[in-house]
């Protein structure tokens, strides 16, 4: 005979917070992903982040996906001089292969973080519920 066992919680619901990480030269890495990285924030399970995103595509239209935009501006911007967002790939830092900068270029895509999640440990399935 099996016997269920209920066991009610009896703590306090938690008030979840919310975060917004905006899109700027300072958030975004640029073509890798490493689990290296230092996370912009720590989240509690069901919290709630917004996060800006770019594409790598924007330049293709800078006056309506750049221009006027702070932190577009700040991702994007590249002169002689230098440029804000250094690591563009995930090629080698010293640029040995094709001589274009850190990362020669090799990985196109902007990512916006990362975010951690406590308690979360190796080999967790993490929900993430995109809400709009």
């Amino acid at each position: 005979m099996a016997v269920e066992q209920h066991v009610a919680d009896t703590r306090a619901p938690r008030q979840q917070s919310h975060y917004y990480i905006p899109a700027t030269a300072q958030t975004v890495h640029w073509g890798y992903f490493s689990r290296s990285m230092t996370p912009l924030i720590e989240v509690d399970s069901g919290d709630f982040v917004t996060i800006e995103t770019l594409t790598h595509h924007a330049y293709d239209d800078h006056a309506r996906m750049i221009q006027g935009d702070p932190g577009a501006e700040s991702v994007f911007h590249w002169t002689r001089d230098g440029k804000n967002v250094d690591r563009r790939g995930a090629g080698p830092i010293d640029a040995s292969i094709h001589g274009r900068g850190a990362g020669e270029g090799f990985g196109v895509h902007i990512c916006t973080g990362p975010v951690s999640v406590r308690e979360a440990a190796p080999g967790d399935i993490i929900e993430v519920r995109i809400l709009e």
